[in-house]
């Protein structure tokens, strides 16, 4: 299934992504901010962040990260 870039929009919204800067996770960050979703990205580090940060920003839109540890006991 395909979806038409014209009527389908995220322009205005942000996508939070777990895991977004590798894998399954950076592309659904790619392709959200494709729509006009802005994204931000809670990894568990910050291996692919320049990579998924240039691909979201050339899709026009803003790209934050936050690392955390969460399945860490006492991160919460």
């Amino acid at each position: 299934m395909t979806f038409d870039k014209n009527s389908f929009s995220l322009a205005g919204k942000v996508a939070l992504i777990t895991g977004g800067a590798r894998g399954i996770g950076q592309f659904y960050s790619i392709a959200l901010s494709k729509y006009g979703a802005d994204i931000f990205v809670v990894s568990a580090s910050q291996k692919g962040w320049e990579d998924t940060t240039q691909k979201v920003e050339a899709n026009g839109q803003k790209v934050a990260f936050f690392t955390t540890r969460h399945h860490e006991p006492g991160c919460c």
